[in-house]
């Protein structure tokens, strides 16, 4: 088939599967290679079953034969996954649901690594102190002590320890002890 011919063939079918003279099927438009959209697979970041899930639909995307995944699964997979299909029979390891089942058996869930992960965690202590038997709320150093609660003990009368403050002045026209605001710079009556 002539490329004006495919060109042709386009605006009258669009994107459809068309056949050559010698009736071969052609394909006209974008292909999209699975190779180009397809990641490694990472264990430390990766969890099997959902890049398998996202594998399959990228395949799907790509118009990969399922036939086919396997190979190109193998490819994406780190060598100790791709090294357990070696013992197993051809048919069995050209089969991808076999493959995958193989696959999701023996590899780990990766909830058991973020369960150690949190086990992991930085030990709680006191932001006062630096104990780890308490924590802050709890700390002795925050606590106050009752004898420090404004109460003062003294020998000498009210009026004597107030003497210093008080001075004689007139309330309307009624002379009286005032006590007065020593750094106030005006008097209020």
């Amino acid at each position: 088939m002539s490329l004006g011919t495919v060109s042709l063939a386009k605006e009258i079918v669009g994107n459809q599967p068309l056949s050559d003279e010698a009736g071969r099927r052609v394909e006209i438009g974008p292909k999209i290679q699975l190779t180009q959209i397809t990641t490694k697979f990472d264990k430390k970041h990766d969890e099997i079953s959902l890049y398998l899930i996202n594998f399959e639909r990228k395949a799907e995307l790509a118009q990969v034969p399922k036939k086919d995944w396997v190979a190109y699964l193998l490819a994406v997979l780190p060598a100790e996954l791709s090294n357990m299909l070696a013992r197993e029979p051809t048919e069995r390891a050209n089969n991808y649901d076999f493959v995958k089942d193989l696959i999701l058996k023996r590899e780990p869930a990766h909830e058991k690594n973020h369960e150690k992960d949190f086990e992991k965690r930085r030990q709680l202590r006191c932001y006062e102190c630096g104990s780890y038997s308490h924590l802050r709320p709890q700390c002795d150093k925050l606590k106050k002590t009752p004898e420090s609660i404004s109460h003062v003990v003294t020998n000498k009368s009210f009026d004597e320890l107030m003497a210093r403050y008080t001075s004689l002045g007139k309330v309307n026209g009624v002379e009286m002890k005032i006590l007065r605001d020593t750094g106030a710079t005006l008097d209020l009556i």
